[in-house]
This record gives structure tokens, sequence and C-alpha cells, in this order.
């Protein structure tokens, strides 16, 4: 929920007109920096005037990611010529304060986003909605002591964990997938290919359920920037030590996550954060994946 990853407050459209008026005249003032590839408008000077906080997203055996965050303003349901903005909380615990802002709290922020949200059947009416922008971990972020706007964000749980496995360079995997990529050949449990003459029912009947102590037996594949990669779900990741399905090789749990994390971002339109270490395929553009989707296999 919103409110847990921000500050509510209830501003008037007075205020909200002086920030508006103030950014106005930063822009005609031409003073704002030139910035490659940014465009130098009315909402470029909100986001500068409305001074982001940085949020920061906790992975299960993966890596934080980091993201600029600025504050949302919507009108508010009540149309009592206020407006609201929801505040990001940084993982410094820091958060833009609108001047004469009224902090919204308890019964009167759950009735405040009950008329917002109509029950979660709709969305506010926004008057400014900028989209977050991946960015550096902070130098003093501690994973013990930082607040998280998300915890366990990713595919991998303490308690529904996954197996993981990418492609090998020059492996022919579309020669594996059926030509709409819409299905996967199945493994046994060698992890060699099974034929797809064979019928479905019998594809089905490769045992991998057992090996890996869990009765999810097909993948999920997904296209991470050219790449493709199996999840497997997996209760004992130590009975399946030896498992790894023909022209594929063992993935870490991060690197699938953060590859993950990266479509999920630019599919939103957001800018991801710098790679920290280089995963996945660096040499081909996030475009290449926009258009593909994800495929669960039978997860239940």
């Amino acid at each position: 929920m919103l409110m847990d990853r921000h500050k509510v407050f209830l501003v008037s459209y007075k205020d909200f007109n002086d920030i508006a008026q103030e950014a106005q005249n930063l822009l005609v003032s031409g003073t704002l920096p030139v910035v490659r590839g940014r465009k130098n408008d009315l909402y470029t000077s909100m986001k500068i005037l409305l001074a982001p906080v940085v949020q920061i997203k906790h992975f299960y055996e993966g890596h934080p990611r980091a993201y600029n965050a600025w504050p949302m303003v919507c009108h508010s349901p009540y149309q009592d010529g206020r407006i609201v903005m929801y505040s990001p909380i940084g993982y410094d615990g820091k958060y833009y304060t609108p001047p004469h802002g009224e902090l919204v709290e308890g019964d009167k922020l759950k009735n405040l986003e009950a008329g917002l949200f109509a029950g979660g059947w709709s969305d506010p009416a926004y008057i400014f909605i900028p989209k977050d922008v991946g960015t550096d971990i902070p130098v003093d972020y501690s994973p013990e002591t930082s607040t998280h706007c998300l915890l366990n964000s990713g595919i991998q749980q303490p308690d529904r964990r996954y197996i993981f496995f990418k492609e090998r360079e020059g492996s022919g995997i579309f020669d594996i997938l059926d030509k709409d990529g819409s299905l996967v050949q199945t493994f046994n449990n060698e992890g060699l290919v099974i034929e797809t003459q064979l019928s479905g029912e019998l594809a089905q009947s490769d045992w991998i359920d057992k090996v890996l102590g869990t009765n999810l037996g097909k993948p999920i594949i997904n296209h991470h920037i050219g790449l493709t990669a199996l999840a497997y779900r997996c209760d004992d990741v130590e009975a399946a030590a030896g498992f790894c399905p023909e022209s594929f090789e063992p993935m870490s749990a991060a690197e699938y996550q953060w590859l993950e994390a990266d479509r999920a971002d630019i599919q939103l339109g957001i800018t991801p954060p710098p790679n920290p270490h280089k995963l996945g395929n660096k040499l081909s553009s996030p475009k290449v994946f926009r258009g593909l989707p994800s495929y669960d296999m039978g997860s239940k």
C-alpha cells in the first residue's frame, strides 16, 4: 500500500499553486542546468522543487535496488479546495514536507484513501505523477538499519524457493522452445530434453518434481535482455544440486531477480538502477525484450 511507503498530506490549492508558480519562475529564469537527454519544462522544474528521496527495494537472496522517488499529487475526493500529496519516505527516513501541509494519519487516512481509490476499484485523479528513476545505492545504506520501501520484492522468498538456470552461449535455445515461444519441452530428471513428439500427458510425467522436492515440474520461462532463463520451484535446494536442464547453466537468484526487475522497470517506463555487478547480457539493448512475455509453465 502507498501508506507504507509514503507520508500523506492535504495541501490547499493555493499553496500548491505557489509551488507550481515557483517552478514556472525557475523555468523562465533560464537557470535550469542543461542535462543531455532531459527536456527543461514545467514538469522538470516541479521535480527539482519537490526534491526526491532515495527509496530502496530489498530482495531475498538478491541485490537491493535504489530509486529516486518524487511526491505524487492528486485531487482530493472531498472537493474541499485541497489536493493530496503522497510524499515518499527515503531509506534514511527523510521525506518532503509541503508548506502548510496537513499530515493525514490513522482513521482519517483510511477514510481519505477509501475515497481516493474507491475501495480498490479506481485510481485517483493525478495532477503530478513522476516516474521513479534508478540510482546508485547510497554509501551510507545499511541492509540492517535502513528503511526499505519493499521487502522480499522478488520471486525468491524465505518460504518459497526457486532454482534458476540461464541458456548457455550458442546453445540454440529457440530450438528447444516452440516457434511461438509459448511452450517449452520439459526436461527429464537428468536434465535432458524430452522430445516434442511425445504426448503432453507423457511429457509431464518427467519426475522432475520428485528430484526437486516439489509438485511443480515445469519451469517459469523468462526472456531477459536477449537471455532466456528458467525458474523452477524447489523446496529442497540441496536435493536438486546435480540437476541442470540441457543447454542451460546454473544462475544465481541475485542475477535472475535483477534482470527480472530490470524487465519490469522498462515495461513501466522506469529507468532501472545501475547494475552493480554487470549481471546479464551487457551487449543487448533493453529494447530487445520489451515485447517478449514470460511464461509460467505449470506453477500451481
